[in-house]
């Protein structure tokens, strides 16, 4: 039994993406850009009430940044800016394998975020 390639031909519906291939739509483009500018807006205000609660005699209760925060104000700012921007390319290299994927845990990161920025108020505040 023979087959002649040369009359098969290709579908005219073209074969689906790879997952690493699919574009963001304009709208859900703009909700991730959104999201990713209120969390680094969440990360200021932690950094700014967490400095504000040591200057006025607190102690930093996340034991990965107690020596951060001893050392310089400075220092704990640039920590919080190299974990945003490797949150950044966390989410845009997770929705590139698995579609939405890195939006779904970059939402649990901003209520994480709101959590602690709230605590922070509560302790400032009460």
């Amino acid at each position: 039994m023979t087959y002649n390639l040369h009359h098969i031909h290709r579908s005219s519906i073209s074969p689906a993406p790879s997952p690493r291939s699919y574009t963001y739509d304009r709208a859900y483009r703009s909700v991730l850009f959104f999201i990713l500018f209120l969390l680094g807006g969440l990360f200021l205000l932690d950094v700014l009430t967490t400095e504000f609660i040591l200057s006025n005699g607190g102690q930093e209760l996340n034991a990965f940044m107690v020596g951060v925060v001893n050392c310089s104000g400075i220092w704990h700012f640039v920590i919080k800016c190299c974990v945003m921007i490797m949150t950044v390319m966390t989410v845009f290299y997770s929705n590139s394998i698995i579609k939405h994927s890195g939006t779904g845990a970059l939402i649990l990161v901003v209520g994480w975020y709101v959590a602690v920025i709230c605590h922070n108020l509560g302790v400032i505040f009460l």
